[in-house]
Parts: structure tokens; sequence; C-alpha cells
């Protein structure tokens, strides 16, 4: 399931996708969440 969720981020995020995804990997797996910033489309 996380790597699927990563791939879409990858995608959707490519210019700062690789800035947190160390840390998203970490707390899918630890429990801990980020709150991730997003500009709604449209």
């Amino acid at each position: 399931m996380l790597d699927r969720l990563i791939a879409v981020f990858e995608k959707k995020y490519a210019g700062e996708f690789d800035q947190w995804r160390e840390d998203m990997q970490t707390g899918f797996f630890s429990g801990k969440r980020k709150l991730i910033r997003y500009e709604p489309a449209g």
C-alpha cells in the first residue's frame, strides 16, 4: 500500500516529494504522521 501511495505522490509532487519521502516512510511504519501542505486544484 505504501509503495502505491509513494508512486502517486512522486508524480503529483515531483518537485518537492524528495524533501519528505523518508519522513513519510518512517512515519508510516512508526505511526507518526506529518501534515503536508497542498493547494487545491482549480
